[in-house]
């Protein structure tokens, strides 16, 4: 190599050198090659978790996959065999969730039987698949629950309350257990055990807007049994 091989300042392109490597590294069938020359040698093996199970692949899985290969590389140099299998089950469950979401396949999915109903009263509410796909897997028995007595129950109080029709996909989307609770017997909030839920709409602001206050407390508990309120909250007028 000569002098004029050598780049210096603002000559020099690392993003050049390092495909300069990699056409080298395709030439030579490097990753093959080197699987060859050690093979009979000790095996190394690294057990590594699925990437990216439950959401999209990110920077964070690529700097961590650096890392973890720094390992096998290393293992590689100093006289192992190291093969690389790739092979997770649930490899492929956020392509499936974004293939769900385009072609609305939830309830082919997800929703045999009573399902299918909760599904269809839910969307009538102003619920998307996709968002009802996201409050079953907070809570696990929602799909299972009756949709007249425990579903509709639960819309029917918030609307009491004075939740407008517009407003309850956005509160039970942030509230996604809410339907985990029964309706009192006076009717005044919502009730699962001790637990309790009473919900306001209150005044907000100098302009007359109003919002949704959702109340958490437990009948008789003191607040380090909970970390919610322990006596019931202040009704709004």
């Amino acid at each position: 190599m000569s002098i004029a091989d050598v780049l210096e300042g603002n000559d020099y392109s690392f993003p050049k050198e390092e495909k300069k490597i990699l056409e080298l590294w395709d030439r030579l069938d490097a990753f093959n090659e080197q699987l060859k020359r050690t093979e009979g040698k000790p095996e190394y093996i690294f057990y590594d978790g699925p990437p990216f199970a439950t959401g999209l692949p990110h920077y964070g899985h690529i700097l961590a996959g650096t890392l973890k290969d720094i390992v096998t590389r290393y293992a590689s140099a100093t006289g192992h065999h190291v093969t690389r299998r790739f092979g997770w089950d649930c490899h492929g469950l956020p392509v499936e969730y974004e293939i769900d979401k385009k072609l609305s396949c939830v309830r082919a999915r997800l929703c045999p039987g009573v399902t299918l109903t909760n599904v269809d009263y839910l969307t009538s509410v102003g619920l998307k698949q996709d968002e009802i796909c996201n409050m079953a897997s907070i809570s696990v028995v929602l799909l299972g629950l009756n949709p007249e007595t425990r579903l509709k129950s639960v819309v029917d109080y918030l609307k009491r309350r004075g939740v407008p029709d517009s407003g309850i996909p956005d509160l039970v989307l942030k509230h996604p257990r809410i339907f985990e609770y029964k309706l009192s017997a006076d009717g005044s909030e919502l009730v699962k055990g001790r637990a309790r839920i009473q919900v306001d709409v209150v005044p907000v602001g100098a302009n007359g807007e109003q919002a949704c206050a959702v109340n958490y407390f437990r009948e008789g508990a003191s607040f380090m049994e909970a970390p919610v309120s322990p006596v019931g909250p202040v009704r709004a007028p």
